[in-house]
């Protein structure tokens, strides 16, 4: 299910969930659609792997993807993402982008544009398993 949001009220949210202490997964829910800079919706989704991937990560880690999240659906290429595609990954393409230097979590847009968030973790989580 997707919700629709004004952007004051998406950065509201943001707020008051660092007030209140951590974030939790359930709250991320309420957070699937904003707008980038030209106004137009941007749609995101988050996988199963990425919220129990985020219920672990540390509370800094957590809060400060909550901080950067509208930051990156407004511009995916923002520089301090570093944002690139995963080798070896092309139908659909898989993208990376960094959180900080250690942190990393991983995306693909679908045909409409819709960022469907995959992962997210320390650069292990780029690590193929071995079969």
């Amino acid at each position: 299910m997707l919700y629709l949001i004004e952007p004051e009220k998406l950065e509201l949210m943001i707020c008051s969930n660092r007030l209140m202490g951590l974030v939790k997964v359930e709250d991320l829910h309420s957070r699937r659609v904003t707008y980038n800079e030209r106004g137009m919706m941007r749609q995101y989704q988050f996988t199963q792997q990425f919220e129990k991937s985020f219920s672990k990560l540390p509370a800094d880690m957590a809060e400060l993807f909550e901080k950067k999240l509208s930051i990156f659906l407004k511009d995916i290429f923002y520089p301090s993402f570093r944002t690139q595609k995963i080798e070896g990954f092309k139908n659909p393409p898989i993208w990376e982008a960094s959180l900080t230097m250690s942190y990393r979590f991983t995306f693909e847009m679908d045909k409409e544009g819709k960022i469907i968030f995959r992962n997210i973790g320390t650069h292990a989580i780029l690590e193929r398993k071995k079969v």
